[in-house]
């Protein structure tokens, strides 16, 4: 009895996460000029509209540069990080790991917000350098938060074998330490692109109407003229999206990361 009662609230959680994804899905095929589902008929063509859509496809182009090089650097700075912080007393670690997560404390709205009065304070023309630097901040905490753990959990005295055979500290560090916590770091690029990717409150602050990303483009739009262009690009986010998460599952396990 208790056993179906989870299983039947299983598959109700199930269903209620899911619905507004199929229903966007489902929107982008309608054929007339308006969300509707179910569609009313079956058509691809806002789909076409969405790739000739040149303010479309600019924001997303930059989002996903943006997106790649947020990863790729917040990975980099804060692998390097995680590494030093792991290895301080316990007293400044403790410090240093509250200064470094001290960005998800705050509302990303009132972060955008100081962060622009700061450009405009220093003369800084927004655009894609300062969504770049913006989205550092954002992106790092995740990637320190995740190495640490797997650091936290990383037996030593694996370097201490590699040292004492005679391998220099960055060669241990680049041929030892880093293979054994190459889950956590792809883990780390996914959460740092993922939230690059996905980033509204923020950016709406630190872009410029020349350079603007794929969410700030969807809400200045959707206010305006909420036809099925909305739902056929979100339906590629989320394909995109599925697809990455899939293909991380075939060469990597996502049960590896954590």
């Amino acid at each position: 009895m208790v056993k179906g009662f989870f299983i039947l609230l299983s598959v109700f959680v199930f269903i209620y996460l899911m619905s507004p994804i199929v229903v966007l899905i489902g929107a982008a095929f309608n054929s007339e000029a308006y969300m509707a589902f179910p569609p009313t008929s079956f058509s691809i063509r806002w789909f076409q509209v969405i790739f000739e859509d040149t303010a479309f496809m600019s924001a997303l182009w930059t989002s996903v540069k943006l997106g790649i090089i947020s990863s790729v650097l917040s990975l980099l700075f804060g692998t390097l990080a995680a590494y030093g912080i792991e290895r301080l007393p316990a007293v400044w670690r403790n410090g240093m790991n509250a200064f470094f997560m001290s960005p998800l404390q705050l509302p990303a709205i009132v972060l955008g917000i100081a962060l622009f009065q700061l450009f405009k304070g220093l003369g800084v023309t927004m655009g894609f350098t300062t969504l770049l630097l913006g989205h550092l901040i954002l992106c790092m905490p995740y990637a320190i938060r995740t190495v640490s753990a797997a650091l936290f959990r990383f037996d030593k005295s694996v370097e201490e074998a590699a040292l004492t055979l005679g391998a220099s500290p960055l060669k241990t560090m680049w041929h030892v330490t880093m293979p054994m916590l190459k889950p956590s770091l792809i883990a780390s690029a996914i959460f740092g692109f993922v939230v690059s990717f996905g980033n509204l409150s923020f950016s709406m602050f630190i872009s410029s109407p020349r350079v603007n990303t794929l969410p700030v483009q969807i809400f200045g739009f959707v206010q305006y003229s909420p036809d099925p262009r909305i739902a056929a690009i979100s339906a590629i986010v989320i394909v995109v999206t599925v697809v990455i998460l899939y293909i991380t599952e075939k060469f990597v396990g996502l049960n590896r990361m954590y």
